[in-house]
């Protein structure tokens, strides 16, 4: 993984993330545990285009950024603290 690469994509989803929160039903995702709102976000930004078919190293990176930043975002725009895991899923 080449570190260029990965604070590309950093920064590249970084300024997306606001525009997803923007357009997501916020009461859907109060309902939802911390690994259901990362899952969600995960497959949004993979929807973006953000990589060619059959790279590989790409959706990993994204996986490795959305985990770093999760709580964060969370805590940001839904102004709610974190769900356990265990939390029901809707």
């Amino acid at each position: 993984m080449v570190p260029v690469a990965y604070k590309r994509l950093e920064s590249d989803i970084l300024a997306m993330i606001p525009d997803l929160f923007a357009v997501a039903d916020r009461d859907t995702l109060q309902g939802r545990s911390r690994e259901a709102i990362a899952a969600a976000l995960e497959n949004e930004l993979r929807f973006l285009g953000l990589y060619a078919y059959g790279d590989t190293v790409t959706p990993q990176m994204i996986h490795m950024i959305v985990q770093q930043h999760i709580d964060h975002w969370i805590q940001q725009y839904l102004q709610t603290s974190l769900l356990p895991a265990c939390h029901p899923q809707k």
